[in-house]
């Protein structure tokens, strides 16, 4: 079987992560610098990543909030009396690995948080 029906056979089952990065690495001749057991797990895990950021964009568009926000957004300034260390270290999310949990408390929308870690 040749590499183009290959990559049509993944496409049809519905894999086209895959079928484009191994059309990609048939383009530029990567294909010798893998074993085989190593390309294979290169292919499976591009489709994995990109079936998981499919799926979180899906979830993001379905719960359909009112205002975009992220982590970068936040506003420090020091009437809202944030803590910039204290967010920059929980974004890591090495509270969940230490099994600690969050409480946060205050009046939501006015801009003032507490929080502790336990």
């Amino acid at each position: 079987m040749d590499n183009n029906q290959t990559i049509e056979k993944l496409k049809k089952m519905r894999l086209g992560a895959m079928a484009e990065l191994h059309l990609q690495h048939v383009k530029n001749n990567q294909l010798s610098g893998h074993t085989p057991d190593e390309y294979l797990a290169l292919l499976t895990q591009h489709e994995w990543e990109n079936r998981e950021n499919l799926k979180m964009t899906r979830l993001i568009k379905q719960a359909n909030f009112r205002q975009k926000a992220d982590i970068a957004g936040i506003n420090y300034n020091a009437a809202r009396n944030l803590d910039r260390n204290m967010f920059n270290r929980l974004t890591t999310l090495d509270f969940i690995k230490q099994n600690e949990n969050i409480i946060i408390t205050g009046a939501s929308g006015v801009g003032n948080v507490n929080y502790m870690i336990m």
